[in-house]
């Protein structure tokens, strides 16, 4: 996996054979957890990576994002790819105007009060993959200064800036445990790959996108999918 922060003097995550450990700079072993306590140990991590935040969708839509959303390259991408991920699951065209969540067929929704925000409309549970690259797309739009790239795994795929934001309106959606979720997700799991940055995935119908991602099953991007955090290599955390 590509380094991500400097290891010297940090913790990281490393798995050795069925046990996910949080090992500090020496080796020595702080935290770790059989699978079946795998939730346990990643909220654990989770709440020691403070270094990563979500860029401010939700307080930017109006100012920053909503202009760009009639850009037809923009729109391009989300029909190319989401359309992909419909005919495969149901033989639907995603048509423009149609929204990812027109599709939706797993209630997450309920979850929150009151009026949702708008960018719940670019959220398909389990659609990562066909999603991301109009996330990269429209990052690149609204803060074209920054490196955003995208980082893959089996279970998630997300948009990172290089540093410390992540540009990701499906974890925002779904993941309880903020950006940090979203961030170990992309970059630790099975198959990972951080893409260079400007670089759009390679999307295939659902049938398909397993044996593209190079896995034996179907890719998943659920929340609470604790089995797809077995990366063979170490997580620095601050």
């Amino acid at each position: 996996m590509t380094k991500l922060r400097n290891t010297n003097n940090k913790n990281y995550l490393r798995k050795d054979n069925n046990t996910m450990n949080i090992v500090d700079c020496n080796g020595i072993i702080i935290e770790g957890a059989h699978n079946q306590d795998m939730k346990d140990v990643m909220r654990k991590l989770f709440g020691a990576m403070s270094w990563v935040n979500y860029y401010p969708i939700a307080e930017n839509w109006d100012r920053s994002i909503r202009p760009h959303l009639d850009n037809t390259g923009l729109q391009q991408v989300l029909v190319e790819d989401f359309d992909k991920y419909t005919m495969g699951r149901w033989g639907k065209r995603f048509e423009p105007g149609r929204f990812p969540r027109d599709f939706e067929d797993y209630d997450w929704t309920s979850d929150f009060c009151g009026s949702h925000p708008e960018y719940f409309r670019y959220v398909k549970h389990g659609a990562s993959h066909w999603l991301v690259n109009w996330y990269l797309t429209l990052a690149r739009l609204v803060e074209p200064e920054r490196p955003w790239r995208i980082l893959r795994t089996l279970c998630h795929s997300a948009v990172w800036d290089g540093e410390a934001a992540m540009f990701d309106p499906y974890g925002m959606a779904l993941f309880e445990c903020g950006a940090a979720e979203s961030f170990v997700r992309a970059a630790m799991g099975r198959n990972h790959a951080e893409l260079a940055p400007g670089e759009l995935l390679k999307t295939y119908p659902p049938e398909i996108e397993a044996n593209a991602l190079g896995a034996g099953e179907r890719p998943v991007s659920s929340p609470g999918e604790a089995n797809c955090f077995v990366s063979q290599s170490a997580i620095v955390l601050p």
